[in-house]
């Protein structure tokens, strides 16, 4: 197990050199994404901090209310809360990113194990997972970096398939419960994703089971409530329908599932690959997980692995079925399509792609059982016992396993540089000490929407929150309220207007912020609110508060 960090550590050493100040991504123009989580456990530490008191009411888009479940809130990145305390948000999110890296290894070892896999193979697989491309390939989506819940639920449901108990159901609901609490988009998928899995066990043997598998995943979602409905309150509110076009535009397509990452043993004599999303896990990994789904029909496999390789078998298929989204089309019908016309949560769902994650997941794990079946078909032809692999297995072992390991390697992250919080910049230093400059704050920054690293400006804003304590009318997250896409919409198209003063007097907007870029107020006496110049900073930076005509007058 020491070794799975070790490998967490190798992969993400490039982050490592400055870990205050950088933050991983895929490319350089989602950096946006990765500065939001770090925002993210921000906030959930805060209000740790407070009892989680006000946790619905994040401090964007004001005033609006409930606003934190416009996205993933994330409240598993609780655990790392001491760390966000001491050395700050970017620092956490690197805590938070190798920790949940090792546990995907020590899960995916513990499932193997459980199976009856032994301890170099199991080993194996552990080592895989740790490294699962997706993770690696897109390290700034931190939600989707643990997967240990969703390989807890696998082995509870399996070991329920063994024994149905009261315990495992129990145990099943935990891990649920906290499958929903590092990610509510991961957490329905693999709910549904489980449930096929043991439909199909089911028609195997053990009815009775299901009723078990079911009863726990009820009872996980029972206790996610607190999570669920007020992320599905606030959507229900705000959660405009996505464009299908959108949202096959971020679906895969079978190319997709073709291509090779760049980091693998045959991307050379395979060649460049085009552009676009690469959801393949590596050919010899595939290869060995089909070796293990033609291992359900030999008898002479242990029946727990069988039953294993079928039921993730059936989880790996959906999982890339469904990661086609609307693309996927069957005889004419898409199933994707219809659901997103009838069913309120599939419509808000923007990148069905993440499917991926669970179904490179299972493969990996279908490839240690693979292994696993060809190690004691060699031991099986020279007559040895399958039950203690001799030297020539665990050669074996080594031999393939290390293949396959090195196969695909991590990526190598682009770094975005991230708010040295410990050195604010002399804006922030003036709100925090400037009595005047109270109240909610608008940054005269009105991205168009069309490109996520437009949001750069507001997302670094959001993260000096830590500092001024003051509430936002901008923000950043997966939903944005009307009164925001108002808002923004008027100052865009012609700033410093009555209109667009009396939207900020309606909201209580006290305090704007104008960075260097964006254009002055008129000189003219006829503005239609008076702006109080509080100061102007060393860089450029303008801080006003808004005043109505009583105040001028009182002046």
């Amino acid at each position: 197990m020491v070794i799975y960090l070790g490998q967490g550590f190798f992969a993400y050493r490039p982050v490592l050199q400055y870990p205050a100040t950088t933050l991983p991504c895929g490319k350089p123009t989602v950096g946006v994404v990765a500065l939001f989580n770090a925002w993210t456990i921000w906030w959930n530490a805060d209000r740790l901090k407070h009892g989680l008191a006000g946790y619905w009411d994040a401090p964007v888009f004001w005033p609006e209310k409930g606003c934190f479940a416009l996205s993933e809130p994330q409240p598993l990145t609780l655990v790392v809360a001491p760390v966000a305390w001491l050395w700050g948000p970017i620092v956490a999110y690197h805590a938070y990113f190798l920790m949940n890296t090792w546990l995907n290894g020590v899960f995916a070892l513990l499932l193997a194990r459980r199976l009856g896999v032994n301890w170099w193979i199991a080993g194996w697989c552990g080592a895989l997972v740790v490294w699962l491309p997706l993770i690696y390939q897109q390290p700034e989506l931190l939600q989707y970096v643990p997967l240990w819940p969703v390989l807890w639920s696998w082995e509870i449901c399996l070991r329920i398939f063994r024994h149905p108990a009261i315990s495992s159901m129990i145990e099943l609901g935990m891990a649920v419960t906290v499958s929903m609490a590092t990610n509510l988009h991961a957490g329905v998928f693999s709910v549904v994703l489980l449930m096929a899995g043991a439909l199909v066990l089911a028609l195997w043997n053990g009815r009775r089971s299901v009723l078990v598998i079911c009863s726990g995943m009820g009872l996980g979602i029972l206790v996610a409530t607190p999570i669920l409905v007020p992320v599905m309150t606030v959507l229900s509110r705000h959660g405009a329908r996505r464009p299908l076009e959108t949202v096959a535009v971020l679906s895969a397509r079978a190319g997709d599932w073709l291509q090779v990452p760049e980091q693998t043993l045959e991307a050379e004599a395979l060649g460049p690959r085009s552009t676009g999303r690469v959801l393949n896990p590596g050919w010899l990994r595939v290869l060995l997980a089909g070796i293990a789904v033609g291992g359900i029909f030999a008898k002479r496999q242990h029946l727990e692995i069988r039953r294993a390789a079928l039921f993730l078998a059936v989880i790996a298929c959906l999982s890339v079925c469904g990661s086609f989204g609307p693309n996927l089309s069957i005889f004419g019908f898409s199933p994707w399509k219809h659901l997103h016309q009838s069913v309120s949560v599939v419509a808000w769902i923007r990148s069905p792609y993440r499917f991926a994650y669970l179904g490179q997941l299972a493969i990996l794990m279908l490839s240690g059982f693979g292994l696993n079946l060809c190690v004691h078909g060699l031991l099986a032809s020279q007559n040895q016992s399958t039950t203690n692999p001799t030297v020539s297995g665990v050669i074996a072992a080594l031999f393939f396993g290390g293949l396959a390991l090195v196969e695909v390697l991590p990526s190598q992250p682009s770094l975005v540089l991230a708010p040295d919080l410990n050195n604010p910049p002399d804006w922030v230093q003036s709100l925090s000490r400037n009595r005047e400059a109270e109240g909610p704050i608008l940054i005269l920054d009105f991205p168009s929407g069309r490109r996520v690293i437009e949001y750069d400006r507001t997302v670094r804003a959001m993260l000096w929150q830590s500092r001024f304590h003051l509430p936002l009318v901008n923000g950043y997250s997966g939903f944005f309220p009307e009164k925001w896409l108002n808002l923004s919409q008027v100052w865009r198209a012609s700033p410093y207007t009555r209109e667009a003063f009396e939207l900020l007097r309606r909201h209580g907007v006290a305090i704007l912020i104008r960075p260097p870029d964006f254009p002055p107020p008129s000189d003219d006496d006829a503005s239609p609110f008076p702006l109080d110049c509080l100061e102007t900073t060393f860089s450029g930076v303008t801080i006003y508060r808004l005043t109505d005509d009583s105040d001028s007058r009182d002046r």
